[in-house]
């Protein structure tokens, strides 16, 4: 069993940092523990963490992924209040099991 797709959601300052990330540290390890993935750069506007989440659930009904992985971001209580939680919402709303990994 392995992960078919790996989405990331970035805002645009943080695209090229993400996508070292991905190639560098996780492609590999992924790989070398017989997983089959294929990254992908999910590129949407960062108006609320609500229609980022919306965008990663989307994107997943069509590419049909085993699984999302989504890292657990360590915000306030108050934070989480005014901003919301990708986390939360594609945990709530996708089609496919998500795995959430401490950050």
């Amino acid at each position: 069993m392995g992960c078919k797709t790996i989405v990331v959601a970035v805002d645009n300052s943080k695209t090229a940092a993400s996508e070292d990330f991905v190639k560098e540290h996780f492609l590999p390890k992924a790989k070398a523990g017989g997983a089959k993935v294929m990254a992908t750069m999910l590129h949407t506007f960062p108006d609320g963490s609500t229609s980022i989440g919306k965008a990663i659930c989307e994107f997943a009904e069509e590419t049909n992924p085993a699984a999302l992985v989504l890292m657990k971001q360590q915000k306030s209580a108050l934070q989480r209040f005014f901003l919301g939680s990708v986390t939360k919402h594609c945990a709530v709303h996708s089609s496919v099991p998500v795995i959430i990994v401490p950050a």
